[in-house]
């Protein structure tokens, strides 16, 4: 695990620094705020920082066992993965609307394309990056000295907290320095200390790293999980931006952020339930 903390710490260091650097070029032609900048650089920063520990990681030796290899029942994985991922969040996001929680904000044409095309730009860059980074490079390096369900089970862990990390969008300095990005760095681990606003949510993402864990364990892939991990994303991106929350909507039960109410812990739990007692184990020779 030195390997991978190494490859965590580095990441957020060349974060912080292409944070700034690309707000510099860009500020004239895109209108983003600063901590957009900051999530985009964490993600394009773990990709490259990928390459530069691909030695410690193994990737050389390794790239066949990673689980991107295409088999047989590829296709069968990958439909398993987006009909069940698929199924779920659809029906959190039906009983948030069916309990209030949100309602339809103006579906122009534009705004539905808009949202449509970039979850799927979402999808493409989040989900196999994720997938191959918690499940693979974390969760299979715990089950070879623990059980295999303690591996899953604390490699879940780390998934929750890891995405607890988010740089607030009212982090907005009045001036960018270099050193800015490393200011909302360290604004991304509040949610750490304070459970009783994101424990719901670290609860329900415990369960959703869980389910990914299973599915990588029964099939011997990354497909299926990659493929409910990335229609998880889709669905939640398309309703959030899509729905509005009228005032005073939240509640244990329903909140503003999709994954961070009761609905969605219940049904999450459920799912992981269902997914060990019965999704298959396939062989693989």
């Amino acid at each position: 695990m030195s390997v991978f903390v190494l490859y965590f710490l580095s990441t957020l260091a060349l974060a912080g620094l292409l944070a700034p650097v690309s707000y510099f070029i860009l500020d004239g032609m895109i209108s983003y705020p600063f901590y957009r900048y900051i999530n985009r650089s964490l993600m394009i920063s773990a990709i490259v920082m990928l390459f530069v520990f691909r030695h410690g990681f193994r990737l050389e030796a390794r790239w066949k066992a990673l689980g991107f290899n295409w088999e047989f029942d590829t296709m069968r994985q990958i439909w398993s993965g987006i009909i069940i991922g698929g199924s779920s969040i659809l029906f959190v996001v039906a009983m948030e609307w069916m309990l209030g929680v949100r309602h339809g904000g103006g579906w122009d044409p534009w705004s539905i394309a808009t949202a449509f095309f970039q979850g799927i730009l979402t999808v493409i860059l989040v989900s196999p990056l994720e997938e191959f980074i918690f499940r693979w490079m974390i969760q299979s390096r715990l089950t070879q000295p623990l059980q295999e369900w303690k591996g899953i089970m604390i490699g879940a862990v780390i998934f929750a907290v890891v995405h607890l990390f988010k740089v607030p969008q009212n982090f907005k300095p009045e001036n960018v320095e270099w050193y800015s990005g490393y200011e909302g760095i360290c604004l991304m681990f509040g949610p750490l200390f304070d459970f009783e606003d994101y424990g719901i949510k670290l609860i329900s993402l415990w369960f959703v790293g869980v389910s990914l864990g299973i599915l990588v364990l029964r099939t011997g892939t990354l497909w299926a999980s990659i493929a409910m991990h990335g229609i998880w994303i889709f669905v939640i991106q398309l309703a959030s931006k899509l729905t509005v929350i009228p005032p005073g909507a939240e509640s244990i039960w329903r909140s503003r952020d999709i994954i961070s109410g009761g609905v969605a812990m219940f049904t999450l739990a459920i799912l992981t339930v269902v997914i060990w007692v019965f999704y298959p184990r396939y062989t693989r020779t």
